[in-house]
C-alpha cells in the first residue's frame, strides 16, 4: 500500500489496526486466486482500507488517546462515528465517500462480532451487536438519506457533455496516424514505448467506446482467449442482414 500525499500516514494505521487489516483480507479474498486478481481490484481495497483509515484517524481526533478501531464498534460511540463520517464527506463535498463509508462500517461491524465469536469474548461480541442493531435503526435517517439527497441535487445540476462527432473523428485520424509514424521505429526508447501504449490504449477505448482503465485492465492473454465473431453460432438470418463494414466487424 502505498503513501499519499493528501493523507499521510495511513499506511501505517491500516498495517496496525487488526481490524482494517480482517476488512483487507476479507475483501482480497472476494476477488479469487492471485493470478485471477486484476491490479484495479486490489486498488479499490486499498482505496477501501485507506477510508476507513482516515475516520479513525478522525475518530482518534476527539479521543486523548490513539485507539484501534474496534474501540469505537460499540454502542456507546455510534453518534460519534455518525457525526464524523458526515462531517468527513460534507468537507470535500463527496456524498458517495458517506454512503461507501457506510458499507464499510457495517462490514466492519460484522467482522468484529465474527472475530469475537471465534475468540469467544462475549462483551466485545455484544458491543458489535449492539453496534450494528443502531446502525440498522439509524444509519439511513442520519447519514444514508442525506448524502443521497445531496448527491440526487448535484447530479441534477451537473451539465452532461458529450463529445461531438467531429471531435471524435479528428481524433481518431490522430490516433491512427500517430500510431503508424511511431511504430516505423523498431527499437523505440523506453519514453517513446510509453507514448505508444498511450495511443494504443486510447485507441482502443475509442473504437471499443469503454471506458479507459478498463482497456488498461487488458492482457495479452485476454486479447488471445477472444471470442472471435467468425467462432460465434451467428444467425444466419441476421448475418446476412448486416453491411459489409459491420460483417468485417463481426469477423475481428
Amino acid at each position: 500500500m502505498k503513501e499519499t500525499k493528501e493523507n499521510p500516514g495511513l499506511k501505517k494505521v491500516c498495517q496496525e489496526d487488526e481490524l482494517i487489516r480482517q476488512f483487507g483480507l476479507y475483501h482480497l479474498g472476494r476477488l479469487g486466486p492471485l493470478e485471477e486478481q486484476r491490479l484495479k481490484d486490489q486498488d479499490n481495497v486499498r482505496t477501501k482500507m485507506r477510508s476507513l483509515a482516515r475516520l479513525l484517524v478522525r475518530l482518534n481526533g476527539e479521543e486523548l488517546f490513539s485507539y484501534p478501531l474496534s474501540h469505537f464498534i460499540c454502542a456507546q460511540k455510534f453518534d460519534l462515528v455518525a457525526k464524523t463520517v458526515k462531517e468527513m464527506y460534507q468537507e470535500i463535498g463527496s456524498s458517495q465517500l458517506g454512503l461507501n463509508l457506510g458499507h464499510y462500517i457495517k462490514q466492519v461491524s460484522l467482522l468484529k462480532s465474527s472475530m469475537c465469536l471465534r475468540r469467544q469474548d462475549c462483551r466485545r461480541k455484544k458491543e458489535a451487536n449492539e453496534f450494528t442493531e443502531m446502525f440498522d435503526a439509524e444509519w439511513k435517517g442520519k447519514v444514508s438519506s442525506v448524502a443521497n439527497r445531496s448527491k440526487r441535487l448535484k447530479a441534477m445540476n451537473k451539465r452532461c457533455e458529450l463529445p461531438s462527432t467531429e471531435d471524435l473523428v479528428s481524433l481518431k485520424k490522430f490516433l491512427v496516424e500517430e500510431i503508424q509514424i511511431k511504430m516505423e521505429n523498431p527499437a523505440p526508447t523506453y519514453p517513446e514505448y510509453v507514448y505508444i501504449t498511450h495511443l494504443l490504449i486510447a485507441r482502443i477505448a475509442l473504437f471499443n467506446k469503454r471506458r479507459v482503465n478498463e482497456v488498461s485492465e487488458l492482457k495479452v492473454s485476454d486479447f488471445q482467449k477472444r471470442i472471435r465473431g467468425d467462432e460465434l453460432d451467428t444467425n444466419t438470418e441476421i448475418y446476412n442482414s448486416l453491411a459489409v463494414s459491420e460483417k468485417a466487424l463481426l469477423k475481428r
